[in-house]
């Protein structure tokens, strides 16, 4: 019912997407997922969300269109993961990097859609190897766990009622080839 959130379409699309359907083919849905895929075209480097269901709608689809229009965002996205640098910068700068467990997994996902796709991402595989790093940065390697609001493992007495942080958590790491990482 509302309009103007790049994240909820992305979960939409992706929604229609896990069950099989293709932009504009479902006699029901179809025509709701064209217009959802179009609107993450034109704002598809605002969210990490609408780049990865973008992803998973050529990897779906093979429409040569969404390709030629992800395939720069992808790019560029492997192009800044590869030069990440984890942690809050000594000489006060300002970072970059994605701060939180959510852009870190969706940037994993909208990658490996990439690869499973083919897309021709020179850097793909550092940028996927930056985002394992970034991971088990954010991870609590002596108690487990996974923070998602600040750079670092989370502490001891971090606020554990977040789940949502162990299963992106290990979603990520899944997806980054690290699923048997004691983490």
């Amino acid at each position: 019912g509302r309009s103007g959130t790049l994240n909820m379409t992305g979960f939409v699309v992706l929604t229609y997407l896990s069950r099989g359907i293709k932009p504009g083919a479902d006699p029901e849905f179809g025509e709701t997922l064209r217009k959802g895929v179009e609107y993450l075209m034109r704002n598809r480097h605002k969210d990490a969300i609408a780049l990865a269901a973008l992803a998973e709608a050529y990897g779906l689809s093979r429409n040569p269109n969404i390709r030629q229009i992800v395939e720069q965002s992808l790019n560029d996205l492997a192009d800044q993961m590869k030069e990440t640098i984890w942690g809050p910068h000594r000489d006060g700068s300002k970072a970059k990097e994605p701060r939180d467990l959510t852009k870190l997994t969706f940037y994993v996902m909208a990658l490996r859609s990439a690869q499973l796709s083919r897309f021709k991402i020179p850097n793909l595989q550092k940028g996927l190897d930056k985002l394992r790093e970034g991971f088990l940065h954010q991870a609590n390697k002596k108690h487990g766990g996974f923070s998602s609001a600040f750079y670092g493992p989370p502490k001891l007495n971090y606020p554990r009622i977040m789940m949502w942080h162990y299963m992106l958590g290990v979603v990520g790491m899944q997806y980054v080839g690290a699923g048997d990482n004691p983490v």
